[in-house]
């Protein structure tokens, strides 16, 4: 589970021996469990080109070109794998297309003809599970990403959703395994290091949660929701003027959304 320490010493294999087609397909499958879907495209393209006929190499990058919104060029291998039957790996690219056009509905469907095929395909349950919550079953999603555990115990999506409910239902140590096993996954991700600061809040600890929000902020000052909770952790640190500062950039980031969406709908 320790992906991002694997995917070094891979990185280290391939400068050695670039020649070496399996290293460079798990550095490929490393990179895209750490959500760097470029760093895929970028390894297995030339992979590809190599090596046709490898339907692992054309699913990992065929996914990854989707997910980067080249969904012709994604299509491509898709049919690839298509041609060689009815597949769940086919299913699951059809419904990462599908949610990136919105079609909730269709990529559901896509999904769960995926798990229905493929219980054990990495990602399936967790992609299945989202769809389910965008199509308003919330209640089916959290037995979804369960699932996706039982396959991969260190899927940071399924990890940080399951977080969150956790959380949710204020049962803080099971949230922190969580969110800790996300971590491990994407170290220095901005959303987990950011369900963390509000565990250590729940928990009554205000102090810590202010040290990780204002490292959090310095790191990535748009975070308008990491400002928003450390406005809340100064008040309760009785702090007036730093939660007044906080709230001024709240409204700021606001304001600027509030903008560049009206952009967009005059576009």
């Amino acid at each position: 589970g320790r992906i991002a320490e694997a995917a070094t010493e891979l990185e280290k294999v391939r400068a050695e021996n670039p020649g070496n087609h399996q290293a460079v397909l798990l550095l490929g499958d490393c990179y895209m469990r750490m959500g760097r879907e470029k760093d895929v495209i970028e390894v297995l393209e030339p992979e590809e080109k190599k090596y046709p006929d490898d339907l692992a190499v054309a699913y990992l990058l065929g996914t990854a070109l989707i997910r980067e919104k080249r969904v012709n060029e994604g299509q491509v291998l898709v049919d690839r794998i298509l041609r060689n039957g009815d597949s769940a790996e086919a299913h699951l690219m059809l419904g990462t297309a599908k949610m990136g056009i919105s079609d909730f509905a269709g990529a559901r469907d896509e999904f769960a003809k995926a798990v229905a095929l493929n219980p054990n395909l990495p990602e399936a349950h967790v992609l299945y599970a989202k769809a389910l919550t965008l199509t308003g079953d919330s209640d089916l999603s959290e037995k979804e990403f369960i699932s996706e555990l039982h396959v991969d115990p260190y899927n940071f999506d399924a990890n940080l959703q399951l977080g969150a409910l956790a959380k949710q239902a204020e049962n803080f140590e099971q949230a922190k395994k969580y969110f800790v096993r996300a971590e491990e996954t994407r170290p220095g991700d901005p959303g987990v290091r950011y369900q963390l600061a509000l565990l250590a809040l729940n928990e009554g600890d205000p102090e810590r949660a202010r040290q990780m929000l204002e490292s959090l902020v310095k790191q990535f000052p748009q975070f308008l929701e990491a400002h928003v909770s450390l406005a809340l952790v100064y008040y309760r640190l009785k702090q007036p003027e730093e939660s007044k500062r906080e709230r001024g950039i709240v409204q700021k980031l606001t304001a600027e959304e509030i903008g560049r969406a009206s952009c967009r709908e005059r576009v």
